[in-house]
């Protein structure tokens, strides 16, 4: 079977090629584009009907039959058809990822238990051929995407003259098949990305390079109050309560240089109402354009927190201050106290400077140093600590009570301290001063 020929014939099948591969590259809906190769294939073979068929690579069958010039009953016969061996000249090219050509259904041992498929439609011939994807990677075998099919009423295989046809078609269905799986998985990226954004818990803004708002996520609608058509291309003047254009161009410039920016601001809602906000802005390029990213992050309940956490470090300071009281750590490795200003006080140092073993040992009264030394070598041993002591100051003697723990042990080693020391002098001098009653009036008894 020869393919016509023909100046006229083969400029109008090279016209419709053409037009064939705009379709593709304008995104033309799949079956429009296989149609048309259909009827490329038979305006080039005459007597011929095409069939094309998508591979599901999960269920291993063929699916979505495209037969234009048989019968819509001959496309659903074949619909669901498994690959295997010997399934037919399709279900067989699809299964091998070669081409099939039977030149007569009824000898043909692949199609034992298919002929009743093609003997409604008298067909006698089958050449099909699996639709690879054009896409090679290294040692990654090529995946079979569907089949293309010629069906014919008499018995025979392609001729020379037929195989340029067909490895046209086949090129060209290959390529459709590949663009529209291509563009299925981008719109598939582009959907769980857009799912995932809008699912965020922070607010996410794209702005081009000049500030201008050009997309918004879900959060960031709803934490402003505001719909998508009354952001999209508003400045942040719109909902930043501190923005500025002077502001803007300092952070413009900053972002320009290829920064990536975090600072705390305030959005206000349309409403009127504002509410903190930390923001990181960052640039990036994309289709050689630039834009910032930002990621707007509430800060409402970070805020009450800090607040309440504010109110308790100031109580618990003030407790400590009237208790006389300071809460410490002593870090073994660099020798050094870090806690409130009490214990400073309380060891006559200045605030200024840090406070050290040493500076401890300094003041000790020269009675309880020995007994002070041998429990704090105990303690950096594991060793509980909680000692009374005296420590000589300017203004005379002070009591101290000091308890602490190892809350940090490193290789068998404590290396920090925690604890607490207390002025306990007035307790100590009211005790002395009860002792010193107490041996008063024992001497008036014993005198009366």
């Amino acid at each position: 079977m020869n393919a016509p020929g023909g100046d006229s014939t083969a400029e109008l099948a090279r016209q419709r090629e053409h037009r064939i591969l705009e379709d593709i590259a304008s995104d033309v809906p799949l079956r429009e584009v296989l149609t048309a190769v259909a009827a490329l294939v038979e305006f080039r073979l005459p007597g011929s009907f095409c069939a094309l068929h998508l591979v599901d690579p999960v269920r291993q069958v063929l699916t979505d039959p495209l037969c234009p010039s048989l019968p819509p009953e001959f496309g659903a016969s074949t619909n669901g058809l498994p690959l295997g061996p010997r399934v037919g000249s399709c279900g067989t090219a699809a299964y091998l990822g070669v081409p099939v050509l039977t030149g007569d259904i009824e000898t043909d041992p692949i199609w034992e238990g298919y002929r009743q498929y093609v003997h409604p439609y008298e067909l006698r011939a089958c050449w099909s051929y699996p639709l690879l994807s054009p896409t090679r990677q290294a040692d990654i075998p090529r995946s079979v995407l569907g089949t293309l099919a010629v069906y014919r009423r008499d018995v025979g295989v392609p001729d020379a003259a037929s195989q340029p046809v067909l490895s046209g078609a086949i090129r060209l269905a290959s390529l459709a098949l590949e663009h529209a799986r291509t563009v299925a998985a981008l719109q598939e990226s582009e959907e769980r990305y857009r799912t995932i954004v809008d699912n965020s818990s922070d607010g996410i803004f794209v702005h081009d390079r000049l500030g201008v708002v050009v997309d918004a996520n879900r959060r960031a609608l709803e934490s402003l109050g505001l719909t998508r058509q009354e952001l999209i291309g508003q400045s942040p003047m719109l909902f930043d309560a501190d923005f500025t254009p002077t502001f803007g161009e300092r952070l413009i410039g900053h972002l320009s240089g290829g920064q990536s920016l975090t600072f705390e601001t305030r959005h206000r809602r349309k409403d009127g109402s504002v509410f903190p906000v930390e923001l990181h802005i960052s640039p990036f390029e994309m289709a050689g354009e630039i834009y910032h990213l930002s990621i707007a992050r509430d800060i409402s309940e970070r805020r009450k927190v800090e607040a309440s956490l504010g109110r308790v470090a100031h109580m618990l300071r003030r407790a400590q201050s009237i208790a006389r009281m300071a809460a410490w750590t002593y870090d073994v490795t660099t020798d050094a106290f870090r806690g409130t200003g009490e214990l400073a006080e309380q060891l006559g140092a200045s605030s200024d400077h840090p406070v050290s073993a040493t500076v401890l040992a300094q003041v000790l009264h020269p009675d309880d140093r020995d007994r002070v030394v041998t429990a704090w070598r105990a303690a950096l041993t594991g060793a509980p600590y909680a000692i009374e002591y005296r420590v000589v100051l300017a203004d005379g003697v002070h009591w101290l009570y000091a308890t602490a723990t190892a809350d940090e042990v490193f290789e068998g080693r404590v290396t920090r301290l925690s604890g607490v020391t207390q002025d306990i002098t007035a307790r100590r001098r009211l005790e002395e001063q009860v002792q010193q009653s107490q041996k008063m009036e024992a001497v008036g008894r014993l005198a009366g």
